[in-house]
């Protein structure tokens, strides 16, 4: 299988190196809360993957379907949401630091609506938290992957970034994004967060 390398922009996205991962601007909980225009907790179903026929970037397509929504208005319907990466024939993107889904896995998933009938996870992986059950407790645990991601930290001067260590297992409206931690309570500070948008 190929691989191809990448470097794209999105918001809050920087870029994408194949060999040092996904740069992003740090962020508090809060300031990406307000840059959502949806966030969801679903469930993933079909995965697709296809090649854009002008610029040859692949991507893939998971159909999620929703369950819960926290901001927006996909209630109660299935959304579909691009992520770079993914294999067409025998050519394969691998883009450190973006979500990658499975069929049937729970997601809460912070989205951006990309006008275009899809949307798009805010700060790659970190836009993406696993839905698990505690086998010992049933409580259902919300977790995400900083693997391939270093964030930019505006205080160590031009260029400066540093990779991500695990995240906190308790979140904070002002505080980054939490790694690991019960749903219900990564819901109730995102609910929180929404309550005190600047914008909203």
């Amino acid at each position: 299988m190929k691989l191809l390398g990448l470097s794209c922009i999105f918001l809050v996205v920087l870029s994408a190196d194949s060999a040092r991962g996904l740069v992003i601007q740090e962020k508090s909980l809060k300031e990406i809360v307000e840059l959502c225009t949806d966030v969801c907790v679903g469930t993933v179903g079909r995965l697709e993957v296809e090649e854009d026929p002008l610029t040859g970037m692949i991507y893939t397509l998971a159909e999620v379907t929703v369950e819960e929504c926290l901001l927006g208005v996909v209630q109660d319907r299935d959304l579909m949401v691009k992520t770079p990466g993914g294999e067409v024939g025998d050519v394969g993107l691998f883009v450190p630091g973006m979500p990658i889904f499975e069929e049937g896995e729970g997601v809460l998933v912070l989205l951006i609506d990309d006008g275009q009938g899809s949307y798009r996870v805010i700060s790659g992986a970190l836009g993406e938290y696993s839905i698990t059950e505690d086998p010992l407790t049933g409580e259902k645990i919300a977790t995400n992957s900083v693997e391939g991601i270093r964030m930019m930290d505006e205080r160590l001067g031009e260029g400066g970034a540093y990779v991500v260590e695990p995240l906190p297992e308790e979140g904070t409206l002002e505080g980054p994004l939490p790694g690991r931690m019960p749903l219900d309570d990564l819901l109730n500070l995102i609910h929180e967060a929404n309550s005190k948008a600047n914008w909203r």
